[in-house]
């Protein structure tokens, strides 16, 4: 009885976490690079968009990357989100291919998925990301389902570019899968080399409208620091990163006022 009502009780602490999140079907990866901004992703390129709103993957300019990414969730020992990415330019056309992981033993999502960009004119971009969800829970069974994001990225100009996605666009009818649709809007300002100013509104299906504020900025050649903040939620992250050759090391830290920190590590890599 005792441990079924520990059972119980870490089930609704999981699915409070996910409301607090907002998340689009599981909860979204990307290690350090998206908790250090404190979730800021629609605005993210390259292979940092890996995980996230695909119309970005058109910035890579190299052959192919991998990302490999993990997250300590709020310091529980155990409550760890994984992931593993891969980026594919093949002309015009960019491909990534990626599989998350979240959770523990007794409740665990899995997420496989498939991302395809390609931009439509030297200005705008389009992609579009097909996951294949699976939730498990010990004692009760698993459930598997198919959600979609798609999303946009505009180069404004030099120093100003605007992207949007919507994920979950098309709601699984699956009754495992009761996460809404999110709308997000962000725009991003460059105003040199070493700075990069990023804004993101996230629209919850039924819930207000959340904003977010990061930046990223550039010391030296070698080293990025990077901090952020969600303001409706009362999160705030920072983050470091190291370039060493064709590999980056970024380690990552967020803090929610209710829940606690959370700790994130990312490895990539690209090859030319």
């Amino acid at each position: 009885m005792k441990r079924n009502v520990k059972f119980i009780l870490f089930l609704f602490i999981i699915y409070t976490n996910s409301l607090l999140l907002g998340q689009s079907g599981f909860l979204p990866n990307g290690g350090a690079t998206s908790v250090s901004t404190a979730g800021i992703r629609t605005m993210l390129q390259g292979q940092n968009a890996i995980y996230h709103n695909a119309a970005g993957l058109i910035s890579f300019d190299k052959s192919m990357a991998f990302d490999i990414s993990y997250e300590n969730k709020y310091g529980i020992t155990g409550l760890n989100a994984l992931g593993l990415g891969i980026l594919k330019k093949n002309g015009n056309s960019y491909f990534a291919l990626g599989l998350s992981q979240f959770g523990l033993r007794e409740y665990k999502e899995q997420n496989l998925f498939l991302s395809y960009a390609r931009p439509l004119s030297q200005f705008i971009s389009l992609g579009t990301t097909m996951h294949y969800n699976q939730l498990r829970i010990v004692d009760y069974g698993r459930a598997s389902f198919f959600s979609f994001d798609i999303g946009m990225h505009s180069k404004i100009n030099r120093q100003l570019r605007l992207a949007t996605c919507i994920y979950n666009f098309l709601q699984s009818k699956n009754t495992a899968s009761n996460a809404p649709s999110v709308i997000s809007i962000g725009l991003g300002y460059t105003p040199s080399d070493k700075v990069e100013l990023l804004l993101e509104f996230q629209k919850i299906q039924n819930r207000p409208m959340s904003p977010k504020i990061a930046i990223v900025y550039l010391p030296v050649k070698r080293i990025e620091l990077r901090m952020g903040s969600d303001i409706i939620k009362g999160e705030y992250g920072i983050g470091m990163g190291y370039h060493l050759n064709n590999y980056l090391i970024r380690m990552g830290y967020s803090n929610h006022l209710q829940l606690g920190g959370s700790y994130a590590l990312t490895f990539q890599g690209y090859y030319k």
